[in-house]
C-alpha cells in the first residue's frame, strides 16, 4: 500500500484492498461507504506523475449540470483538478503529484464533497440493490469491471445477459473497411500535417531539431490514425488493423516530405512548391540518413505497425467481470480513524 493511501485509509476509515479497481493501479484501492455513498480511492498515472483520484457512486441525481457545476468551486483545492460526471458516478482527480500531498487535507476535501454532493445527489439505500426497479437485499460491495457497486445475483445476471446481447451484436455488424480507410487516412495526413508545421517551427536555424520530439510525434499520427479508422469502420477486426497501419505510413510520409521541404525552403530562401515537393520526395531517403536518422527511421516504422495494436485496443470491452470485496464498510464525514490533528 502506498504510503499516502495507507494514510488516506486512516483518516476516512475505509478499508484497503489489492485489487486495481477502476484505477489500474498496482497500489490497490480504498473502498466503502461514507455518508451513504460508494467512495473508491486510489492512484492513477505513473511515476512523478502519479495523482489521487476518488470515484463517488450515488443512486440519482435531479440535475446532472447543476450537480457538476457545484463542483467548481473545489477546484482551487486541486489546483484546476478535473470533475466528470458519467451517469451515478462523480470521478475527482487531484492532478497535483501525490509526494507530500497531505492525507488529511485530502480526507477534509473529500468530505466537503460529499456534504455538496448531499444537497443534489441521493445516497444509496442501505443494504439494498442499486437495479433500476430492484429492491431486494445486498449484503456486500461487488466491482463490476473494477467499479464499486451495491447489485444482487439475479441483477448481475441481466447485467451479464445485456453485456453478450450487445457483444453478438457488435459480431454481427459489417466492417466498413473503405469508410475507415478514408476517415483513417484523412486523420492521419492531418496529424502529419500538424506534425510536420510544429517540427518546423521547433527547429533552430542550423536546421537542427530536438529528437525527443522527432521520435514522439509519428506516435501521435499513429494514433489519430487508429482513432479515426475506429470512428469509420464499425467492427474492428485484424483485417481491418491494415487500414491503420496504411493510413500511418501516407501520415508520416506527409510529414516527412513537408517538415523537408518546409527547413529547406527556409535554409536556401525558397517557396515552397510543388517542384521542391517533388524532390524532397524523390531524395527523401538520402534526407533522413542523418546523425539520428536510424534512430527516428526505426520509431516511425515501429510506430506505424504500432498503430495496428491501438486500434485492436480500441475494441469495446463487453464482458462484465464481478468481483465482489466483501460487507461494505460505513464511514461519516468528519469522522477521523487516526489520532493526528491539525496540517
Amino acid at each position: 500500500m502506498a504510503p499516502l493511501i495507507k494514510e488516506i485509509s486512516e483518516q476516512t476509515g475505509l478499508p484497503w484492498f489489492n485489487n486495481p479497481g477502476p484505477f489500474k493501479s498496482t497500489k490497490g484501492l480504498l473502498s466503502g461507504v461514507r455518508d451513504g455513498y460508494l467512495v473508491s480511492i486510489g492512484v492513477v498515472g505513473q511515476g512523478m506523475k502519479e495523482c489521487i483520484c476518488a470515484v463517488i457512486r450515488f443512486r440519482r441525481t435531479a440535475d446532472e449540470k447543476a450537480l457538476l457545476a457545484s463542483m467548481d468551486r473545489f477546484k482551487s483545492f486541486t489546483g484546476g483538478g478535473n470533475f466528470q460526471l458519467q451517469g451515478q458516478t462523480l470521478v475527482c482527480t487531484l492532478p497535483k503529484p501525490i509526494q507530500g500531498t497531505n492525507g488529511q487535507k485530502i480526507t477534509e476535501k473529500l468530505d466537503q464533497i460529499l456534504r455538496e454532493l448531499a444537497l443534489r445527489a441521493q445516497p444509496f439505500d442501505p443494504g439494498k440493490c442499486e437495479g433500476e426497479g430492484c429492491r431486494n437485499e445486498v449484503s456486500e460491495i461487488t466491482l463490476i469491471n473494477g467499479n464499486a457497486n451495491f447489485i444482487c445475483g439475479g441483477c448481475k445476471i441481466r447485467i451479464a445477459g445485456k453485456q453478450e446481447e450487445k457483444r453478438r451484436r457488435y459480431l454481427t455488424t459489417p466492417s466498413n473497411y473503405l469508410k475507415g480507410f478514408l476517415f483513417g487516412t484523412g486523420g492521419a495526413l492531418a496529424a502529419g500535417a500538424a506534425s510536420a508545421v510544429l517540427s518546423y517551427w521547433m527547429t533552430d536555424d542550423k536546421g537542427m531539431m530536438s529528437v525527443k520530439l522527432a521520435c514522439i510525434l509519428p506516435f501521435g499520427i499513429a494514433m489519430a490514425a487508429a482513432f479515426m479508422v475506429k470512428r469509420g469502420i464499425g467492427k474492428i477486426s485484424r483485417v481491418s488493423t491494415l487500414t491503420a497501419i496504411i493510413a500511418t505510413f501516407l501520415g508520416i510520409l506527409l510529414s516527412n516530405v513537408l517538415y523537408n521541404g518546409l527547413v529547406i525552403a527556409h535554409l536556401k530562401h525558397l517557396h515552397l512548391s510543388s517542384q521542391l515537393i517533388s524532390w524532397v520526395l524523390n531524395h527523401l531517403w538520402e534526407l533522413k540518413w542523418y546523425e539520428f536518422g536510424k534512430l527516428i527511421l526505426f520509431v516511425e516504422i515501429l510506430s506505424i505497425f504500432g498503430s495496428a495494436h491501438m486500434l485492436w485496443e480500441m475494441r469495446p470491452k463487453f464482458p462484465a467481470a464481478f468481483i465482489s470485496i466483501g460487507a461494505p464498510v460505513t464511514t461519516h464525514s468528519g469522522m477521523v480513524s487516526s489520532a493526528k490533528v491539525g496540517f
